[in-house]
């Protein structure tokens, strides 16, 4: 017969298998839909600007200098929209790297397979990487979707610093040494699946060691 303090501890390990597994399951809604409605956004001004830039140029009551001072605001409003959605895109790229990041600190302390003073120090990527393996044997670099996550890191630390790609990054594909960080938008979504696959790969290989 199984004892109170035998089922206790079970019932603990599969609280902590559950929580473990549900916080491995990454929501980006949110950080999908904030750069959706900044698009609209930035399409229904051009369609705006558009139709009122038409009226404005048969205005017979306007002279042509005050229709080309006119444009010149719209397009100033047009360009900010631009710079909205580029700045969109790059919050994207440091939102998913932070939710990820979270999550993976949560699933740490949940395991409680490490103390919060080495927990606190797992931001530094190679502190991660090797307290996984060393105390709980898990090898990050062979989990599916760590080379995403990885590349997802160095992208936000040199949005974070320069704005552009320095050595680390430039090893990855499609990336140019001191080149412009640039199409944020369209890494995030060649991204995020694989990061998805990334946390949940971990979370996976931690309920295994409890």
């Amino acid at each position: 017969m199984v004892d109170l303090a035998t089922l206790k501890a079970q019932s603990k390990n599969n609280f902590k298998k559950r929580s473990i597994k549900w916080t491995s399951d990454l929501d980006l809604n949110i950080i999908n839909q904030m750069y959706d409605y900044a698009l609209v956004a930035k399409e229904n001004l051009l369609k705006e600007l558009g139709e009122t830039s038409a009226k404005i140029e048969v205005d017979d009551s306007l002279t042509d200098w005050q229709k080309q001072d006119i444009n010149e605001s719209y397009a100033d409003e047009y360009y900010a929209s631009e710079q909205t959605v580029f700045l969109i895109g790059e919050m994207q790229i440091i939102a998913m790297y932070k939710t990820a990041e979270i999550a993976i600190k949560r699933m740490l302390k949940i395991s409680d397979l490490f103390t919060d003073e080495e927990i606190g120090k797992m931001y530094v990527h190679p502190i991660l990487k090797s307290k996984l393996k060393s105390k709980a044997s898990i090898d990050i670099e062979i989990l599916t979707g760590y080379k995403a996550l990885d590349e997802l890191r160095l992208i936000n630390n040199c949005l974070k610093h320069s704005g552009r790609v320095d050595d680390d990054l430039s090893v990855f594909p499609k990336w140019t040494l001191d080149a412009q960080i640039s199409d944020c938008s369209n890494h995030y979504d060649r991204l995020k699946d694989d990061v998805k696959a990334f946390v949940e790969a971990l979370g996976r290989e931690l309920v295994a060691k409890i």
